[in-house]
């Protein structure tokens, strides 16, 4: 037990995390022994391949992450958007509603001067006058 190390020091060594070396050590991958509840792990450290290809993975996770991360602010910045834009027209929406009331409202002779008014310009309307 002279040349074992405990699972935070293999981590350092190995430049993955705690939780890989346990994993690692689950899959057979890494050898050591559990002593009074605690994993020692072989000193010398025998890095398969496969162990090696797995932690040269790690820049890129970190990259994965990063974008990860790129595009959930990317997601909250386009709901933001997309809620001002429903804002938006909403309000139009019970501006036209409220014009609509205002139609109902009149007489049938003052809604069809008012909708024959709004296609002709103003100057023949002031001729008409």
């Amino acid at each position: 037990m002279d040349n074992w190390i405990d699972v935070s020091e293999a981590a350092e060594r190995l430049g993955i995390s705690e939780r890989q070396v346990r994993n690692w050590i689950k899959d057979g991958k890494l050898k050591a022994e559990k002593l009074n509840g605690k994993w020692h792990i072989d000193g010398s450290l025998e890095v398969t391949e496969g162990n090696r290809a797995e932690s040269d993975n790690s820049d890129e996770v970190e990259w994965l992450r990063q974008r990860v991360e790129e595009l959930q602010a990317e997601l909250s910045e386009t709901r933001k958007r997309s809620d001002t834009i429903i804002m938006q027209l909403s309000k139009q929406l019970d501006k036209q509603m409220l014009m609509l009331e205002e139609m109902r409202n009149k007489s049938l002779w003052r809604r069809i001067k008012m909708a024959l008014s709004v296609g002709v310009p103003s100057t023949i309307r002031q001729q008409e006058g």
